[in-house]
């Protein structure tokens, strides 16, 4: 079987359709048309004797890692043949789709896995977790106020879109976003959400979708949420796709307004990061639902490239040699030495900086998914340490690499 892999062309989209029908078991003339209105977007494939068998999805846009921003990527769709299963041709597929990103100067991948355990075995690690809660909307009036003023800017369904009178898609756009900015400045793998990420946040191709807006006193702007209906049940349950407030009172409005819909919603649901106050707000803190929910994945791209492009928030000055292992991606194999002068991170792999291994052990050793973990601020250090995740040995280059590897609450809200 001849493989090769490469970005598709428009004619290969039809055979996108194909596939990704089969795969994902749609109406093919409903893959035709997602297909079609992703086109604008890189897609990435395997072909096997000439034959598309296996096709991804490819979003782009700059996520915040440690107080700083980088490039990163979505991958989506991902939908292989099910004649060509089991020949490693998703593998080549997204190690050529690595090669690909590196020379256009992606440094992180996020995925959201059909199983864990697949990307896991690609160098793709878990990098962010949430819990669902599922609670009667009464139960928000515990903490929840009369105050302010919620207005809704806009509703939409498939094919339907209403916008508040004197408002636009920018205008709902352009207030959102500097609410979003100021709420997740900080956090590790928040997006930076450009125009088009909004109005596709803003869409919806199933069930309904719902944007209100709280404003204080002088009719700014303070917080807003966005929520969804899937069914058509009455009552039905009401789905919290984000919510942020820049104020106490804003906080207070909005659950307060959302405590107002026990008459025709039967079950907020949300999921939050794992420390959100929400569920302490709630009249009866035992809620119907509580449970983990694992999210996102991540994996870095190119190893010198996102060290030197992530912030160095927390981050001392010194140096430490890690010795990371990938075997996806060769050129992030190896033992590097970062150092930290306070003003930038250098990194070098030693046996490309024109010196010789020094031949001691290094500071840190680990694959590329404890390595990834540790870049976006999952887990802290010294807990990786513990359960074997990552491997390393008491010194300057450990305690550096504490300061360099900070934990920071990580929270991603895109969708591909």
């Amino acid at each position: 079987m001849r493989v090769e892999t490469r970005p598709l062309n428009p004619e290969d989209l039809a055979a996108y359709g194909d596939v990704g029908a089969y795969a994902y078991n749609l109406p093919l003339a409903r893959m035709n048309d997602y297909v079609q209105e992703s086109a604008a977007r890189p897609m990435y494939g395997a072909f096997a004797d000439g034959q598309l068998a296996a096709a991804l999805l490819d979003w782009r846009f700059d996520v915040q890692l440690n107080g700083g921003t980088v490039k990163a990527n979505g991958i989506g769709m991902v939908a292989s043949a099910i004649e060509t299963r089991r020949r490693g041709l998703v593998r080549e597929m997204l190690a050529g789709h690595l090669r690909q990103l590196r020379e256009q100067g992606v440094v992180l991948s996020l995925l959201y896995p059909f199983a864990y355990g697949f990307y896991a075995r690609l160098g793709w690690a878990m990098a962010a977790r949430g819990v669902e809660v599922k609670f009667a909307p009464q139960e928000l009036a515990a903490y929840g106020r009369r105050t302010g003023t919620v207005r809704r800017l806009l509703s939409s369904e498939k094919d339907v879109l209403q916008v508040a009178e004197g408002e636009t898609l920018v205008s709902i756009s352009a207030t959102l976003d500097w609410i979003y900015r100021d709420e997740t400045r900080g956090l590790n793998l928040a997006a930076v959400r450009e125009s088009d990420a909004w109005e596709r946040m803003l869409k919806v191709k199933r069930g309904r979708r719902y944007v209100f807006v709280w404003e204080d006193a002088d009719g700014v702007a303070q917080g807003y949420v966005v929520t969804m209906v899937r069914a058509e049940d009455y009552p039905a349950d009401l789905i919290i796709r984000e919510v942020f407030a820049r104020t106490p009172e804003a906080w207070r409005g909005l659950l307060f307004f959302l405590s107002c819909h026990d008459s025709n919603i039967r079950h907020i649901v949300a999921t939050l990061p794992m420390d959100h106050p929400l569920p302490d707000l709630l009249g009866n803190p035992r809620v119907e639902t509580s449970k983990l929910s694992p999210q996102v994945m991540a994996r870095a791209v190119d190893v010198a490239a996102l060290l030197t492009t992530r912030g160095t928030a927390s981050c001392a000055p010194g140096e430490c040699r890690l010795h990371i292992t990938d075997k996806l991606a060769p050129w992030n194999e190896g033992v590097w030495r970062v150092g930290f002068d306070g003003n930038a991170i250098r990194v070098s792999r030693e046996d490309e900086a024109g010196e010789p291994a020094c031949g001691a052990p290094a500071d840190l050793e680990m694959d590329i998914n404890g390595f990834s973990q540790l870049a976006v601020g999952y887990r802290p250090l010294a807990e990786m340490l513990k359960w074997g995740i990552v491997r390393g040995r008491p010194g300057p280059g450990l305690e550096f690499a504490n300061t360099l590897f900070p934990a920071r609450q990580v929270l991603h809200l895109e969708y591909y």
